[in-house]
This record gives structure tokens, sequence and C-alpha cells, in this order.
């Protein structure tokens, strides 16, 4: 009984930090604004967008022996403050997946597959054998695109990647695991990956994000803006 309301306590005053965080907000936008005389939602979504990652992962990583528990409440987070809408949904993220960084890169030209390179630690590799059936074409434009650009970084990436090779093959069985490939690092036992996804509404504009952040130093390790409209 004691642990749980330790934990409402926490996760009220997480709701109050990010209620305070609005109204720091539309404080340091009502600056902004007042410096070049021009009333714009856009900046005021910006702002809000950089408030929340620069707050949320603190929060977190200072409050991280009651981290699981936090996460129960925090799924789906309605907020409104004034003209500004924020819905907050807060998950661990779970990082058994495919690392793109990790496929072969020897010089073979075999149409062989090499998935064990990719280090996954739960997903059989029947699931990628059987969804790719190029795995040549497919390992030849990652070392295209880390040669060119260096390692992986987002989801973009490697999302872009996914497409050059349907364009390439035909072959759209890859879509089935699209969503298993990652750039993301594993992790120690101990720590976990925390995804925050949210979208904002001003006025008649609104903003959909997320960014994935280590519990343990609160460093952000992806962010993503999906859609402005």
């Amino acid at each position: 009984m004691a642990k749980k309301s330790v934990v409402l306590l926490t996760t009220l005053l997480f709701i109050s930090a990010i209620s305070v965080l609005i109204i720091k907000n539309l404080d340091d936008t009502e600056k902004f604004l007042n410096i070049i005389d021009s009333r714009n939602s856009l900046t005021q979504t910006q702002i809000t967008i950089n408030n929340i990652r620069n707050e949320i992962p603190e929060f977190f990583k200072n409050n991280k022996e009651n981290v699981d528990d936090i996460l129960q409440y925090t799924q789906n987070l309605p907020l409104v403050y004034g003209d500004m809408d924020l819905i907050l949904h807060i998950t661990e993220h779970n990082v058994s997946q495919f690392n793109i960084n990790n496929t072969y890169d020897s010089n073979d030209t075999n149409d062989s597959h090499y998935l064990d390179d990719f280090n996954a630690s739960i997903t059989s590799n029947k699931d990628y054998i059987n969804n790719i059936n190029y795995p040549y074409d497919f390992k030849r434009i990652i070392k295209k695109t880390k040669k060119k650009y260096g390692k992986y970084k987002n989801k973009m990436q490697i999302e872009q990647t996914i497409q050059e090779y349907i364009k390439l093959t035909n072959d759209i069985a890859i879509l089935n695991i699209k969503d298993k490939f990652t750039v993301l690092k594993p992790l120690k036992q101990d720590d976990k990956y925390i995804k925050c996804s949210y979208t904002i509404r001003i006025n008649d504009n609104a903003c959909t994000a997320y960014f994935i952040f280590r519990l343990s130093d609160a460093k952000i390790v992806q962010f993503n803006i999906i859609s402005i409209f």
C-alpha cells in the first residue's frame, strides 16, 4: 500500500512537472514572440517540442526506482492548458530487434542469408529468412548507404533502405518485418529504453513526434517528427 502511494505521488509530481512545463513553454513563447513581434503557433509548437525533450528524460532518470509503476499511468496522458492540447504516450521500448548496423560486411556475392549478423536476441531467424527473398541485394543497399552516410541513425533511413530494396526487387515481403529493424544498441541488463510519443495541438496547428531515451543517463538516442499539420 505504501509503495502504491509513493508511485501515485510520483505520478502526480510528473503531471505537475508537465503542467509547469506547459506554462514555461507559454512564457518562453511569449518572450520570443515579443522579440519578433509576430504570433506564430508553429513557433510555440517548436518550443514545446524542445521543452518536452529536455524535461521528461530527466524526470524519469531521477525516479528510476519507480519507473515500471509510473509507466502504468503514463500510457495515455491528456493535458490541456489554454489553447494547447498535449497527449503523451510513454512506454518502455523493447529492443529485441535486428540492428541494421550489424549486417555482414564481406565482399561475398552469393545470394545467401547472413541474418545471424543482425544480432537479434529473441526473434527467430526464420522470420527474416522467410521475408527477405533477396538478401544479397538488401546487404548491398545497406553497405552503399553506410559507405555514403556512415552508420544508420534513425528509422527514416531504415525505411528509405526498405523502399529502395522493394523498388529494386519487387519483394514486398520485407514489409512484414519492417518494424523489427532498429539502430539502437542492446542495453545493460538493469537499463531500459523509454519511448515518449506525443501530439501537440495549438490553435489550428498540430504536431506528432516521438523520442527514445536511455533511462540510465536520460540521453536521447532517437527523435523523429512524424507529422506537422
